[in-house]
């Protein structure tokens, strides 16, 4: 990327990336590999603000490689454009990378409108490269992006985006007409919070997406039920650092977003509950987060697939789970994308990997074609088809000819509602957890008795946790053959 024209002085690229707490990541991993980088901060407003520290004068002598800044800085700042248009500038930046390119569209307009001006750094440097990167452009983005930023016969470069380790979930939560939304959120944090008391730092590396409003009751929420076992150790002193769980999101200051995230790219991190909001949706790579979970509905499919993409950097199978209702994906929720409310209903039962691949414009390698672990509905219909070793084989014969009577079905849904009661139990009451609802055994139950294969039962049922599913189907086994031996 560096020019051979810049040999006479030290060339110069610079990158434009939208959060601080992002930048100061990428220029901590940098400078520890001996690249010289800065961040092109300032003191004061946007606008007007002038530059920390001696900034220039280190620019002029040589001494950065890399200079990190943000659009509203950038685009929007005079002392910023006046050190862009000095020679020493003109004459030495050979490229302006444009990272988490897909900003442009989805901040450009309303939330952040200097990133729709970046095309204007094309006229700033005419003889500079200009490099747009995003992990998440669907090829209508790809032509925005190009377009916005004035590239002229752009050399794209595209890959797979596939995460082939992350196992994709979704989870529907009743509508707010029967349930609060913070009690909902309550409740899907009992199993965590008991999580936490018992394994305390070897539970899973957590973020938790929700809104700014259900960070603070998250956090309130674990405060409340841990007490001071949401410090570890429970005897050491208890700074916000040695707590089991934090907030990230756009309010906090700097320092305190940079300190998570120095803290979870460690393997030791003490932090293992991340409440956060889009904030932490780019760029933060840690190879220790194992699990992320939406409580309520990105609205951009371009969003989800970043923040459920925080898991599973480290190459081991991971898990991304959506708990949504009817109320996040309804006609009136502005700015939300077709494809998330196909993502969350997914009417024709589709595999939820190829979902997401098939927006970005690809489709699962070949090589994984036979997995049946992208997505919970994979799991599910691999299950219903027995080809589980951990399923009885015998269990095979009740998926042809099925019949069952009433005094069957009356015995199933007996047994069923004492599954519900054990499984509650062990969740904090938690019902979402397991789909085993007693309006989801009604369902079932009604289904079964008209259904003719326990294919169609599992298809028609939302039970999406496996060891139920499993547990279900033993159960029903189970009593429609001790009556058809009698």
């Amino acid at each position: 990327m560096v020019s051979k024209e810049s040999s006479k002085d030290k060339a110069i690229v610079i990158v434009v990336s939208p959060l601080n707490a992002l930048i100061d990541d990428q220029i901590n991993k940098l400078n520890a590999l001996g690249v010289c980088c800065a961040s092109l901060r300032l003191c004061g407003g946007e606008a007007d603000g002038r530059f920390e520290g001696s900034f220039q004068e280190n620019l002029q002598t040589g001494n950065f490689q890399l200079i990190f800044t943000h659009p509203d800085v950038a685009v929007n700042n005079r002392h910023c454009r006046e050190l862009f248009l000095l020679n020493y500038s003109q004459r030495n930046v050979v490229v302006v990378v444009v990272d988490e390119a897909h900003c442009i569209i989805e901040w450009g307009h309303d939330f952040r409108p200097d990133y729709g001006k970046l095309g204007t750094l094309s006229s700033v440097f005419p003889s500079a490269k200009i490099v747009a990167m995003t992990a998440t452009a669907t090829r209508e983005y790809q032509r925005a992006i190009t377009e916005n930023l004035n590239m002229k016969n752009p050399s794209p470069v595209i890959a797979n985006p596939d995460r082939a380790n992350i196992c994709y979930e979704v989870i529907q939560r009743p509508s707010y007409v029967k349930q609060g939304n913070v009690d909902q959120f309550e409740e899907l944090l009992c199993p965590i919070a008991e999580e936490i008391i018992t394994t305390t730092v070897r539970i899973p590396l957590t973020i938790i997406y929700s809104s700014l409003e259900l960070c603070g009751v998250g956090f309130a929420f674990l405060e409340r039920v841990l007490g001071d076992k949401q410090f570890y150790p429970m005897d050491a002193p208890k700074p916000h650092q040695n707590r089991l769980f934090a907030q990230f999101h756009s309010p906090q200051t700097d320092k305190m977003k940079s300190e998570i995230i120095s803290r979870i790219v460690t393997e030791s991190c003490t932090q293992r509950v991340i409440f956060a909001t889009l904030a932490f949706g780019m760029g933060i790579d840690s190879p220790y987060v194992e699990r992320v979970i939406h409580f309520g509905v990105p609205r951009t499919m371009e969003s989800f697939f970043q923040e459920s993409g925080r898991a599973g950097r480290d190459g081991r199978p991971d898990k991304s789970t959506l708990y949504f209702n009817n109320n996040d994906i309804g006609a009136n929720v502005e700015g939300m994308q077709p494809i998330m409310r196909e993502y969350c209903k997914n009417p024709k039962s589709e595999c939820r990997r190829k979902i997401i691949l098939k927006h970005f414009g690809f489709r699962i390698p070949n090589v994984q074609e036979q997995s049946n672990s992208f997505c919970d509905l994979c799991e599910k219909s691999c299950l219903s088809e027995f080809c589980d070793d951990t399923v009885d084989p015998d269990h095979s014969k009740v998926t042809a000819n099925l019949a069952v009577s009433e005094n069957q079905v009356q015995g199933i849904k007996s047994k069923l509602i004492g599954l519900k009661a054990e499984t509650e139990a062990n969740y904090f009451h938690l019902s979402m957890c397991s789909g085993l609802t007693m309006e989801g055994i009604d369902e079932l139950c009604l289904t079964l008795s008209k259904a003719k294969t326990l294919d169609k039962i599992l298809e028609s049922v939302q039970i999406w946790r496996k060891e139920h599913a499993e547990q279900i189907l033993k159960i029903i086994h189970n009593v429609t053959s001790r009556e058809s031996s009698e």
